[in-house]
C-alpha cells in the first residue's frame, strides 16, 4: 500500500476524517468551500501552463497597462477552461460564488501583471528573458511524483528551481492562519519535499505553502524531524491507528459531519 500526500493531510487534519474516506470509503458529496477551492486551485494551474505565453508577447517598452492587457485577453479563456475541466463539480456553486472565482482571477492577473513590470524595470529584461524569468518552461505545475521505496506517492501544486535548488509550493485557497503555516500544510508540504528529493535526487531545504487569500508564500523547513514526522503519519496510516474522536470547532465545516457521529463502528 502507498500512501499519498493527501492522506498525510486528511490524517493531519482529522484522523477520523481519514478513517471514513479511506478505510471505509464513505461517499459523501464536497462542501460548497471545497467545489470553490477546487475551482480557484484549477484557474491557477491553467495559468501557471499558459503564463510563459503571455509573457513572450510582452514588449520592452510596454506600460503596467499593456501588460495588464496581455494577461487579461486570456481571462475569459482561463476561466471558461477552468470551468469546463470541473464541470461535474461547479454546478453545486451559486452565481454569487462563481463569481466570487471570476473576482479572484482577475485579481491574480492584476498581481501577476504588476509583478513582470517590477521585474522587466528593475532587471533591465529584454521581452524574450522576461517569460523565462518569471515563468520558466521547465518549472513543474501538478507534477506527480512516486516513491516506492518508501510507500509515499503525491502531486505537487508547483516545484520551482534555479540550478540545482528545488523547492516545493503547496497552493492553499482557503482562509490562512494569522502566522506561520497550519500543521496539516507543514506536513503536506514535508511529504511533498520527500518525494522531491527522491525523484529528483536533489536535497531539499525549504518548501512554501502559498495563501492565496493573503497573497503570501510562507516558508516550511525541511528539517529531519518535518521528514520524520510525515514518515510515522505514514505508519499510522498504513497500520490503520485512530485515536478516538473528538469534537471541535472545524466538524461544523466537514462534509462528513452528518455521518461521524452515527457511526457505529466508534
Amino acid at each position: 500500500m502507498i500512501v499519498s500526500k493527501r492522506e498525510i493531510y486528511q490524517y493531519a487534519f482529522c484522523p477520523e476524517k481519514h478513517r471514513l474516506q479511506y478505510v471505509k470509503k464513505v461517499d459523501v458529496p464536497p462542501t460548497r468551500e471545497m467545489v470553490l477551492g477546487v475551482l480557484l486551485h484549477t484557474t491557477r494551474e491553467i495559468l501557471g501552463k499558459e503564463e510563459y505565453s503571455i509573457l513572450k508577447k510582452v514588449k520592452e517598452d510596454f506600460s503596467f497597462k499593456d501588460i495588464l492587457k496581455e494577461y487579461e485577453s486570456r481571462e475569459k479563456y482561463l476561466f471558461e477552461l477552468a470551468m469546463k475541466k470541473k464541470a461535474s463539480l461547479v454546478h453545486r456553486l451559486s452565481e454569487e460564488d462563481l463569481d466570487f472565482a471570476r473576482e479572484d482571477l482577475h485579481l491574480l492577473l492584476y498581481e501577476k501583471a504588476l509583478r513582470a513590470k517590477r521585474v522587466l524595470h528593475t532587471h533591465n529584461l529584454r521581452e524574450d528573458d522576461l517569460a523565462v524569468y518569471i515563468s520558466p518552461p521547465w518549472k513543474y505545475i501538478k507534477y506527480e511524483m512516486k516513491a516506492k521505496k518508501m510507500n509515499l506517492q503525491g502531486t505537487a501544486d508547483l516545484i520551482e528551481h534555479f540550478g540545482s535548488f528545488f523547492y516545493p509550493v503547496e497552493i492553499k485557497t482557503g482562509t490562512p492562519p494569522a502566522e506561520n503555516v497550519f500543521k496539516p500544510d507543514k506536513l503536506e508540504t514535508g511529504c511533498v519535499a520527500v518525494l522531491t528529493e527522491d525523484h529528483f535526487k536533489v536535497p531539499v531545504v525549504v518548501g512554501f505553502v502559498e495563501y492565496t487569500q493573503v497573497w503570501e508564500r510562507r516558508p516550511v523547513r525541511i528539517d529531519e524531524k518535518l521528514k520524520t514526522d510525515v514518515i510515522i503519519m505514514r505508519d499510522l496510516i498504513l497500520e490503520q491507528k485512530y485515536p478516538e474522536k473528538g469534537y471541535s470547532k472545524k466538524c461544523s465545516a466537514c462534509e462528513y459531519r452528518g455521518v461521524c457521529w452515527d457511526d457505529s463502528d466508534n
